[in-house]
């Protein structure tokens, strides 16, 4: 759905156009393994920033392992 917020005759209207996206961060909790730790972020025991997208979560298996993002 495409909102006009404001309009303007001179300056033009102002639109809101919804996006989507994924964001990236890292998620923080106690375990008793990396293996743990892992399993409980993919079943979303921690809370997730208010933008995220269902279904979009995945572990970053090139950072974890050392590699760059």
């Amino acid at each position: 759905m495409i909102s006009v917020i404001r309009s303007n005759q001179k300056a033009g209207a102002i639109y809101e156009i919804p996006v989507k996206y994924q964001c990236q961060t890292v998620a923080v909790g106690r375990a008793s393994s990396l293996d743990e730790a892992i399993q409980k972020v993919l079943r979303c025991e921690h809370k997730l920033p208010d933008n995220y997208i269902d279904g979009t979560l995945e572990i970053d298996y090139d950072v974890l392992e050392g590699g760059s993002a």
